[in-house]
């Protein structure tokens, strides 16, 4: 304890939060070169767990700023989802995390009989040779994912042909969007797209979508892959007189969240 005291430091605010900079292995090399006696660094976490400390970490939970009418938005969307029949398509649409086709870091861990791969040092932009724009559709009632992997700029154009691809190949109506952080495929496809693709050097995009198709979870979860390499040009305006307004039907409570688009 009076070795801990030397190097800890407190809360200019709080006089009951204190913290230690230094990692539990570095606290038993300090220890053994003051005293000459050796700790493991296993004995070391457990006394700071003892004392009350505890493995510190962000958390995102102050927000940059809040809009008044999001609960009610999210109450048009569940009263819509409550009404709509279960043999109904209802879609949670959102781009997963882009990735490079590169030998970089940055992919996870998995089980192997090798050694370890070997991936350059830094993950440079100039060290890739491709895009991995992985967009994807839920669909919550069959439990099933659709993604279109992207190798250009995830454009309007690029979302627009992934929900045609969609459209055309699996369903025939569509669901408009969530606010992020209540978005089904956060939860229940993207985190099982991730698991799919770790601890592996993206080379190739086929590699990729081979990953992805075998995602799969106890819950019957399947998921069917795309691959669309066509170039979209960004900063491309798009001009108002040729949006079909006909087909966007806003909500007459809150029109400027809350809309349908038809068929």
């Amino acid at each position: 304890m009076a070795f801990l005291e030397q190097h800890k430091a407190g809360s200019p605010t709080d006089e009951q939060v204190y913290w230690i900079s230094m990692k539990p292995r570095e606290i038993a090399e300090r220890f053994f070169e003051q005293s000459g006696q050796r700790v493991s660094h296993g004995l070391v976490k457990r006394g700071l767990l003892s004392l009350r400390f505890s493995d510190r970490r962000m958390s995102k939970s102050l927000p940059t700023g809040q809009y008044g009418q999001r609960d009610l938005q999210l109450r048009i969307i569940f009263s819509l989802v409550a009404i709509t029949s279960q043999k109904t398509p209802l879609l949670c649409i959102d781009c997963k995390k882009k990735e490079r086709l590169a030998t970089s870091t940055g992919n996870g861990r998995c089980y192997v009989q090798q050694g370890s791969l070997q991936v350059f040092d830094h993950d440079y932009d100039h060290l890739a040779t491709g895009r991995l724009i992985p967009f994807g559709i839920y669909d919550l009632n069959r439990n099933q994912g659709y993604v279109s992997i992207g190798t250009s700029h995830e454009t309007a154009e690029f979302i627009a042909d992934a929900l045609l691809w969609w459209w055309e190949g699996f369903g025939c109506h569509h669901y408009p969007p969530y606010a992020s952080k209540w978005n089904p495929i956060e939860h229940r496809l993207f985190p099982h797209l991730h698991r799919a693709m770790q601890g592996v050097i993206f080379t190739d995009y086929e590699l990729v979508k081979g990953l992805m198709e075998k995602t799969t979870t106890q819950a019957g979860l399947k998921v069917v892959i795309s691959i669309n390499q066509k170039q979209y040009p960004i900063g491309v305006p798009t001009k108002k007189e040729e949006v079909e307004w006909e087909r966007i039907w806003p909500n007459p409570v809150l029109p400027q969240l809350s809309y349908r688009v038809a068929a």
